[in-house]
């Protein structure tokens, strides 16, 4: 009986847990999961990441100091911040904490509620992170440039300082379209000066001054052979003559045949105005931008009288390209000599003119002065297809 009793009693001890030496068998609280924050402490107020010390010198387990709840501050305990994981993140925190120190490389920059601002890391390379990194945004687009060509003169053999073989001309047409370029008409000036978008970053145009016959007759069957446009500045007057100076000049009928090409077009380079005269200091100067003698007298004409003779030119000038149908040409206007004044320029534009060209040897871009539209020299013998194509290079190099 005694015996039933004392194994009774030692089946109760074992049921209840009392035996000397034994633990209580009720559940341990679950371990806070690394790199977790406090409950009462929200994501970027500082709290201690993965493995992190609770020091700010002291390093954690995966090297990361005080960083923010759920990754939001720099080097952040998943790995968010600016050179998270074994690294030690530096700079600016979003959610009021304190900058990270740990034990292993530095990362710099910000981090804003838990992504990554994109601070490049001090070694250079972009710190590391498991948060969204902000995209790289795209580069901006080229510049858009172009470089206007000057010729004057094509025949069948180079010579003098003007002049160029029509076979010149077609190598330098067949470089510029192998280096790239896109060809420019006029139109396509006032789009790129206004700002328009999806200019070409590499531009080039086709100039020819003076006017001359070879405009018509060598030069529209290159244009047409390599389906290019170009552009001819006419001293307007010279049309009255089939030779002047001993060189040929376009007669009506073949700028006519030139506008109704589609391809060629023509502006002004005065009526006349492409000569030099002798100005108030005794030397001799392009007449359409000083005061000049006048003739058979010892005296200077006034600032009225200077300004009634451009005028005229002018007009006249801009009566001739529109009696020929110029449309757009009758906006453009090239200064002999590539010289001009800002008076000029302003009685220029009382004739309807708006885009003024000189001779700089420069490339025009968006932020260009209409008034003062550069232009290149290519048009001379020594001027060959490889010494052209070095020279834009240079050029579109440097600007």
């Amino acid at each position: 009986m005694r015996l039933r009793m004392l194994f009774t009693i030692g089946i109760l001890l074992l049921a209840t847990g009392c035996v000397p030496g034994s633990q209580p068998s009720h559940s341990l609280p679950p371990e806070s999961s690394p790199g977790s924050a406090p409950g009462d402490l929200p994501a970027g107020s500082g709290s201690t990441g993965q493995g992190a010390g609770t020091q700010p010198d002291q390093p954690g387990a995966s090297g990361t100091g005080n960083s923010a709840g759920q990754g939001t501050g720099n080097s952040a305990g998943q790995g968010t911040g600016n050179s998270a994981g074994q690294g030690t993140g530096t700079g600016t925190q979003a959610g009021g904490g304190k900058p990270s120190v740990g034990g292993g490389q530095t990362g710099t920059g910000q981090t804003a509620g838990g992504q990554t601002a994109g601070g490049p890391s001090a070694g250079g390379k972009p710190s590391a992170g498991g948060g969204q990194k902000t995209e790289t945004p795209p580069a901006a687009p080229a510049v858009p440039r172009l470089a206007i060509l000057v010729y004057h003169d094509v025949a069948d053999q180079a010579s003098g300082g003007y002049t160029i073989s029509q076979t010149q001309l077609e190598e330098q047409i067949q470089m510029l379209k192998d280096e790239g370029y896109a060809f420019y008409r006029l139109a396509d000036v006032e789009r790129l000066l206004s700002g328009a978008e999806s200019m070409p970053a590499k531009g080039v145009m086709l100039a020819f001054d003076d006017g001359y016959q070879s405009f018509a007759t060598r030069v529209l069957p290159v244009a047409q052979k390599y389906s290019v446009p170009a552009v001819c500045f006419m001293v307007t007057k010279y049309s009255d003559f089939d030779i002047f100076m001993g060189i040929p000049h376009m007669a009506p009928v073949e700028m006519q045949r030139v506008v109704a090409s589609g391809l060629l077009e023509l502006a002004g380079h005065s009526y006349d105005g492409h000569r030099t005269a002798e100005t108030a200091d005794g030397t001799h100067g392009p007449v359409l931008i000083n005061r000049i003698r006048k003739p058979q007298s010892s005296l200077i004409e006034t600032d009225a009288e200077y300004a009634e003779r451009v005028r005229t030119d002018f007009a006249n000038t801009a009566k001739v390209l529109t009696g020929l149908k110029a449309g757009t040409g009758a906006r453009h206007f090239t200064f002999p000599y590539g010289l001009r004044s800002d008076e000029a320029v302003r009685l220029g534009r009382e004739a309807g003119f708006q885009y003024f060209y000189i001779g700089t040897d420069q490339l025009v871009t968006p932020d260009t002065d209409p008034g003062a539209i550069p232009r290149v020299h290519a048009g001379a013998p020594e001027i060959t297809a490889e010494v052209l194509r070095d020279r834009l290079r240079d050029l579109f190099g440097k600007q």
